[in-house]
């Protein structure tokens, strides 16, 4: 049942994407290669816009001269994860983790071509 409201949301999401030709959203994601999948955190859909902000914190994190020793804590939302129960915010940090991963990588392919 939510796949298939998830598949109505992206569906309606690109048919107005083509109705007012909108491809901001694409080419902010095409900016991010190695984020080529649906990315959900926290039980929710993350948007182009927001993967894209992960990604500037995660650039961010890396620019920095004193590197954050706690870099999945830097980019938790706390307004989100403070709500949760337990297994909620494990299942939370395993997934921020996986994604922190993929942009890190994404950040220093980018930065060594």
């Amino acid at each position: 049942m939510a796949t298939q409201r998830t598949r109505s949301v992206i569906f309606k999401e690109m048919r107005e994407r083509m109705t007012n030709r909108d491809y901001s959203t694409i080419q902010k994601l095409r900016s991010i290669k190695n984020v080529d999948r649906v990315v959900m955190l926290g039980g929710k859909r993350l948007t182009a816009d927001e993967i894209y902000a992960y990604y500037e914190r995660v650039s961010e994190i890396q620019r920095s001269d004193n590197l954050c020793l706690k870099a999945i804590g830097c980019l938790i939302d706390h307004a989100v994860f403070d709500k949760m129960d337990d297994s909620a915010k494990q299942r939370y940090v395993l997934d921020l983790s996986s994604f922190y991963l993929s942009l890190k990588e994404e950040y220093l392919t980018k930065e060594h071509s």
